[in-house]
């Protein structure tokens, strides 16, 4: 199959590509920050063209990067493509009622970017498969356990809103990435969620993830109100900048989901979180 990956350089990039290899695809990348290989191209998809004359035969798109990226490539793709795989984020539930402006935007721009997808593919024939996974993660690249991983390191501690005791179940990038590839199969349209294979509190996947570094679980627990003030302080920090006080809030919510249907329609079985941080 002749399958085009944007945002490639994700996380999640790592994972699929060489899956996709190993079974035969014809793949094309496109990235920002495109690699020095074969089928590697450098496009800035919110700014420049994605298609060309060489991606008309196109079967399949795949995509990685955000997702209201979609509403510009979309629009231009080849008649040939029949089967669209793209990942949106289980955040449309999860802060969708967060007293952070910014966060309900987000979850605005996703729900806007997801009925544009499922008007796009309806209007053109095309089918669909939408995975909102939760909290992804391979402990190196990410942006959620990895972060965690580097203040350990740093200071020794982890603070907490106390109790902590708000539900997670982290999914492996692999585990998604397998999920894109099962998806191409597929042979109607519909979205999942898709979590990890574990449900454990965030202090437990704090516990963990200080045991993966071999170190003792130093874990601070601030109330709710600290929490948010030593967000907003720490936000003058470049590395923090993203990060909104309404986190202090979600430690303490449980953002689990059902992975039955994909189980079922993909006989997907995500790992157990094994946050795989190197010491």
């Amino acid at each position: 199959m002749r399958i085009l990956v944007t945002g490639g350089s994700s996380v999640v990039g790592d994972y699929l590509l060489p899956r996709l290899a190993a079974q035969g695809h014809e793949v094309t990348v496109l990235s920002r920050r495109a690699r020095s290989e074969p089928g590697w191209r450098r496009v800035d998809a919110a700014r420049e063209p994605v298609w060309d004359d060489s991606l008309s035969g196109t079967e399949a798109l795949i995509n990685l990067a955000p997702l209201p990226l979609l509403s510009r490539v979309l629009p231009g793709a080849p008649a040939k493509l029949k089967r669209v795989v793209a990942i949106g984020t289980t955040s449309v539930y999860t802060k969708d009622g967060s007293s952070s402006a910014k966060d309900r935007e987000l979850v605005r721009q996703q729900r806007a970017a997801e009925q544009g997808l499922f008007d796009a593919c309806a209007a053109r024939g095309i089918r669909y498969t939408l995975f909102r996974p939760t909290l992804v993660y391979d402990g190196m690249r990410d942006k959620n356990i990895a972060r965690i991983a580097r203040i350990i390191r740093r200071f020794g501690f982890f603070p907490v809103a106390a109790p902590g005791t708000g539900l997670r179940q982290p999914l492996h990038a692999d585990d998604l990435a397998a999920a894109c590839v099962a998806a191409l199969g597929a042979q109607d349209s519909r979205s999942y969620e898709l979590a990890g294979g574990e449900r454990l509190t965030y202090r437990a996947m704090l516990e963990r993830i200080f045991q993966s570094l071999g170190r003792k679980p130093h874990i601070l627990p601030l109330p709710v109100g600290v929490y948010r003030a030593a967000i907003s302080a720490a936000r003058v920090l470049p590395r923090y900048r993203t990060l909104t006080p309404a986190v202090a809030e979600r430690m303490n919510q449980d953002m689990v989901f059902d992975s039955s249907a994909a189980a079922r329609d993909f006989g997907l079985t995500p790992r157990g979180f094994a946050p795989g941080v190197p010491a």
